[in-house]
């Protein structure tokens, strides 16, 4: 069974990939290749995603978390931040790539940020190796910063295998970007996309140091 504090563990580790181990000194994290973070949109003519492996974490923790000492709602104990390099996003195609980077105002903002502020953790949970947290944080896209809601899901299985999701959607506008079109504006991007996060992790037990 997980130890009562790691839903914050968990929300870092499963869903922005840090080290648990720098919270509980009991477990080595391992990030798979598959994690990603994907955005996902529509065109008046198809669907359409651009994805990338490639995304740095902060991950800071207070005495209160690390003591076992942790409220459902917190505000202060747990603050993560998660960078996305834009130009690491693929969407499978060059000149769509090239207009991604376009809309998203690569060369003058050459990255994604999401600051965690506030979480509020779900404890009606069907099994203690599953969490819940609704997040409240700062998503800043194209220079434009944002509050968004976040829901964000983790599960750990027998053989210690760990995943984790979360997602929000939003309009283009509200960060000041211009939907991108193609071919003469016959191909429309749609206002609406979604940003999702998705950990595959693995872990291994290790020894604490001696104080």
């Amino acid at each position: 069974m997980i130890p009562r504090c790691t839903p914050l563990v968990l929300l870092a580790s499963l869903v922005l990939g840090m080290d648990g181990a720098s919270v509980q000194a009991q477990t080595a994290l391992t990030v798979q290749p598959e994690s990603k973070v994907i955005l996902h949109g529509r065109s008046n003519v198809n669907s359409w995603s651009c994805a990338t492996s490639t995304f740095q974490t902060r991950f800071d923790v207070d005495s209160s978390a690390r003591s076992g000492n942790v409220e459902p709602r917190s505000e202060s104990v747990v603050r993560l931040t998660v960078t996305v390099p834009v130009r690491s996003l693929d969407c499978g195609k060059k000149r769509m790539n090239e207009d991604m980077f376009r809309a998203l105002k690569a060369d003058s903002f050459p990255e994604i940020r999401y600051v965690l502020t506030t979480y509020e953790v779900d404890e009606q949970l069907p099994t203690a190796d599953s969490v819940s947290v609704n997040s409240v944080g700062e998503l800043t896209v194209a220079g434009q910063t944002r509050r968004v809601d976040i829901q964000v899901n983790g599960t750990r299985d027998d053989a210690g295998s760990l995943r984790g999701n979360g997602g929000v959607r939003f309009l283009m506008t509200d960060f000041g970007i211009r939907p991108p079109t193609a071919f003469f504006g016959a191909i429309r991007t749609k206002n609406l996309i979604e940003v999702r996060v998705v950990i595959r992790a693995s872990t291994a037990h290790v020894a604490q140091n001696p104080r």
